[in-house]
């Protein structure tokens, strides 16, 4: 008889990380992170199904367990342990919320630059910005991020770059509350925020940067290997 505890236990976890080849690219390598502290959920199973057949002279049984897991952060989780529960990675609360002087600096933004409550900025031309220190929002190349942000009264577009201006995180067009970009790091961090025309304009508070984890899991060796989705269904199959 298999029991619901056999498969769980059997069951192994494995995180990617990536590995810059040196010119932009990355390989990914599965290292398998079962039972160990950080991975930061469990399984458990949400229903267990039972069915026994025997064949036509009733010799012999098959018993039949299907399990249904499903993560224990979210239900939302396919493939990748999102951030809930995750640690905010820029580690001045002033330089999120603006409740104080930050470490943000205007670098050439010639129509306005105000950090009273939140950050407003006005362009009078392409290309000009602030910055955020490397030190205020790190990151380490070949992980997985996600910043988040309040945006309000905006007027045109912006690119959010790393501190460098290397690398272009993403573009901002709308407002939004705690919207976010996801990009894999090529740099040690930092942030930009780049006026894309002349007129480019607004008003953004609460950043919030977060590890994205990639997870898989392995079922037993004769079950094939699955990626985690929104369940799970693990099947085995033995004669009694």
């Amino acid at each position: 008889m298999i029991r619901a505890g056999d498969l769980r236990h059997r069951m192994a976890i494995q995180e990617e990380t990536l590995t810059s080849d040196g010119i932009g690219s990355f390989t990914s390598v599965w290292t398998d992170v079962s039972g160990m502290d950080n991975v930061p959920f469990a399984l458990w199973p949400l229903k267990v199904e039972e069915k026994t057949a025997f064949n036509a002279v009733g010799a012999t049984m098959t018993h039949r367990i299907r399990m249904r897991y499903r993560d224990g952060v979210t239900a939302k989780m396919r493939g990748i342990f999102g951030t809930i529960g995750v640690p905010d990675l820029m580690p001045n609360i002033e330089d999120r919320d603006f409740s104080a002087a930050s470490a943000w600096a205007n670098v050439d933004l010639g129509g306005g630059y105000n950090e009273t409550d939140d950050l407003t900025i006005t362009a009078n031309a392409a290309s000009q910005y602030c910055t955020l220190l490397v030190a205020s929002a790190p990151t380490t190349i070949g992980k997985r991020y996600r910043l988040s942000y309040d945006l309000a009264n905006i007027v045109s577009t912006w690119k959010v770059r790393d501190f460098g201006g290397t690398q272009t995180l993403g573009t901002i067009s709308a407002n939004g509350t705690q919207s976010t970009l996801e990009f894999t790091a090529v740099t040690a961090g930092g942030l930009r925020l780049v006026a894309v025309a002349a007129n480019s304009s607004g008003d953004f508070d609460n950043f919030k940067l977060q590890e994205i984890r990639i997870f898989r899991f392995m079922p037993p060796t004769n079950m094939g290997e699955k990626n985690v989705a929104l369940e799970i269904i693990v099947e085995e199959i033995t004669d009694q």
